[in-house]
């Protein structure tokens, strides 16, 4: 167990530094933070891990999201994928 709680806490690490090498980087560029989205994946979305934030906006977090026409989930299950087709089906039936 407190191996795994190393895990988590290097993976917070983590997000924090390259978020902060990302501000680093695109200083000048605005960034939409209407439109940023964070997905905790596996294990970690069970735990209490605090919001990220960036320049004072917090990102919200979501336990799915489409990406490049997948549907992704964060316990990484098709079922997210699998019901918005079964949905379109329905519709299309209709």
């Amino acid at each position: 167990m407190l191996d795994y709680y190393y895990t988590c806490k290097l993976a917070v690490c983590t997000m924090e530094s390259t978020v902060f090498r990302l501000r680093k980087t695109h200083l000048q560029k605005e960034h939409n933070y209407y439109k940023t989205k964070e997905m905790l994946i596996g294990p970690l979305s069970k735990l209490s891990i605090p919001p990220l934030v960036i320049n004072y906006n917090p990102i919200e977090r979501v336990c799915g999201f489409k990406l490049l026409g997948v549907y992704i989930s964060d316990d990484l299950s098709w079922n997210l994928h699998v019901d918005y087709h079964n949905s379109l089906f329905r519709t299309d039936r209709s």
